[in-house]
């Protein structure tokens, strides 16, 4: 009955629809059809929530790089963190929440860590002293290979 979930199946399912916005108001107008109505504060609603989901969609996509590095994943996260937080909407608050929960997840991952002791990139952040990493855990996790 239910086939798999694409990740980013939502945004791309509300800019369709936002692109049918004219054609889907013409069609409202018949009268056999007054049922399937979208308002205009839905129609508000709906383009609130496609902007909100349109960074995570296009972070998503970036981060199914082949090639990508830690200092890859670091970059994109922050960028998108940072143009989330210029919005002021509701919706962008809670999903902004949410990211930032999640962020103390992944930068607490062993396998990140390691990685990010690894990628030149970020050698200099890797000085740096910061509750947030744990360059000690990092080198002992590297040097036995437990993420492998």
């Amino acid at each position: 009955m239910y086939g798999e979930t694409r990740w980013n199946s939502i945004y791309d399912t509300l800019c369709r629809l936002t692109e049918l916005k004219d054609f889907c108001l013409k069609f409202q107008e018949d009268p056999d059809f007054r049922i399937l109505k979208i308002s205009n504060r839905q129609w508000d609603q709906i383009i609130e929530l496609r902007d909100v989901l349109k960074l995570p969609a296009e972070l998503t996509i970036k981060l199914q790089s082949e090639n990508l590095l830690v200092s890859d994943f670091v970059y994109h996260w922050h960028s998108t963190m940072f143009a989330l937080s210029m919005q002021t909407s509701s919706l962008s608050r809670s999903l902004m929440k949410c990211l930032k929960s999640r962020e103390e997840e992944v930068f607490s991952n062993k396998v990140i860590l390691a990685g990010w002791y690894l990628d030149k990139n970020l050698s200099v952040m890797n000085e740096m002293k910061s509750n947030n990493y744990k360059k000690q855990e990092a080198k002992t996790v590297f040097n036995q290979k437990s993420f492998l």
